[in-house]
């Protein structure tokens, strides 16, 4: 025989914290990129999704809804990836 009723056996905490973007850069100054023949000159570091902490048991807390039928079950899908840019902004 099913049961017609949901069972809290099956739902737990999503909490989570998450570090989605982070740049970080440094302009050089221009007495310096001015000897070089560069009016500006400009490195910088960017991350995205660094970091999610998090009790949850699943790939990701920021469950997928995949229909209006089933809000906020989780698919298990994957996990989002995580990515690194590094680049240099020259003006001449």
């Amino acid at each position: 025989m099913t049961s017609k009723y949901t069972h809290s056996y099956f739902i737990e905490d999503g909490s989570f914290l998450r570090l989605q973007d982070f740049t970080i850069g440094y302009t050089l100054p221009r007495k310096l990129t001015r000897n070089w023949g560069i009016e500006r000159l400009r490195v910088y570091a960017t991350g995205s999704n660094l970091f999610c902490w998090t009790n949850y048991s699943g790939n990701d807390p920021e469950i997928d809804i995949q229909s209006g039928l089933t809000p906020s079950v989780d698919y298990n899908r994957y996990p989002r990836s995580r990515g690194y840019l590094v680049g240099l902004n020259v003006t001449f």
